[in-house]
């Protein structure tokens, strides 16, 4: 394997970790979240991008990503708050 795509594994790992963290799911759970709702599409086209920033920037971008493509989860900055 390139050592690009390795990096680009090892982002994508840890951003589902943190997403995972913020909203208190299992890792398998918060994968299946994003790739339900758009998330992992938009991490995907705009890694290039989204490695250079932090990764409280782009948690709140897929929570917004997610949002609009029916996720259910909001992130308003410092907590996760559950939207039914």
């Amino acid at each position: 394997m390139e050592r690009e795509q390795v990096g680009r594994i090892r982002y994508m790992v840890a951003l589902i970790s943190e997403f995972a963290k913020l909203y208190g799911l299992a890792p398998g759970r918060a994968y299946l979240y994003l790739k339900r709702f758009g998330g992992m599409d938009y991490v995907e086209e705009h890694y290039e991008v989204l490695h250079t920033l932090s990764f409280a920037e782009v948690l709140s971008d897929l929570s917004v990503i997610c949002q609009r493509h029916g996720g259910f989860l909001m992130y308003d900055g410092y907590a996760a708050l559950p939207r039914f």
